[in-house]
């Protein structure tokens, strides 16, 4: 098998760069298992580009498709290993990371995803109003789980939900994006903190999924997204349906109530 320079980064965005051969030849250990499907997933970039009828790009899916999540990640760190020194592998394997959450929550996933699921329960009236939100995290600094609570604003919009957090107490601000399928809402959200709090005005953002209740008075599901120590965490997030009036009078009655 070629060998790869650890300063071919560049190469893998070619669009005449070769893919790997996709063959049931059986490796003679682990190691070269691991170091064969490194090579396919390093041409991943490439194989995307290409038409869905490539066989090895057929290949890299069936064999994505078999691998758990700790093996993937194992062979994740195989490959930005022979990035070298230049590359800050820390920072490219959570931008990947980052990405391929959001890009698992984006509407067209969402699609594909539920349409081969039964519908067992649908949401029946407009989502719209005021709802309370709280989801809980782990401060790591601090040594403990917590939680933010807000008072949102939501508009229906066909099957997409927009959400806004009205002021609150600590002046943090969370938005919502969402597309609901049948009494499954997924999408993105992000938060500015609090510019006096722990985070001092950090902005963080991630995917979201709910299950919705079929009355539509509560969702419940959770939250993926980085930290401030630059890991991926998840964890819940609720929300609870308060008001139906959206109108400025309702949203002043909610101002710095949270």
């Amino acid at each position: 098998m070629p060998h790869h320079s650890t300063s071919s980064l560049g190469s893998l965005n070619s669009t005449n760069a070769a893919l790997p051969t996709w063959s049931p030849t059986v490796p003679t250990s682990a190691a070269e298992t691991r170091y064969q499907d490194s090579e396919r997933l390093a041409h991943l970039p490439t194989a995307l580009t290409n038409e869905p009828s490539d066989p090895n790009l057929r290949g890299l899916i069936a064999r994505l498709e078999l691998i758990d999540t700790q093996e993937l990640a194992r062979l994740t760190s195989t490959w930005s290993e022979r990035l070298g020194t230049a590359t800050s592998r820390r920072a490219l394997l959570l931008k990947l990371s980052a990405a391929l959450s959001m890009a698992a929550a984006a509407p067209a996933a969402a699609d594909e995803f539920d349409s081969s699921l039964p519908r067992t329960a649908t949401v029946d009236g407009d989502l719209s109003g005021i709802w309370h939100s709280r989801y809980r995290y782990s401060s790591t600094g601090r040594g403990r789980d917590l939680h933010s609570e807000h008072y949102v604003l939501i508009r229906h919009i066909g099957d997409r939900l927009f959400g806004r957090s009205l002021p609150s107490n600590n002046g943090s601000r969370v938005s919502l994006d969402l597309s609901v399928n049948g009494n499954v809402a997924t999408g993105t959200w992000s938060e500015r903190t609090s510019p006096a709090g722990y985070y001092r005005g950090s902005v963080y953002h991630g995917a979201l999924q709910y299950v919705v209740d079929p009355l539509g008075k509560s969702m419940r599901g959770r939250w993926v997204g980085f930290n401030r120590e630059s890991t991926v965490d998840s964890d819940l997030w609720q929300l609870d349906w308060v008001r139906e009036d959206t109108g400025k009078s309702a949203q002043r009655d909610y101002h710095f109530k949270a």
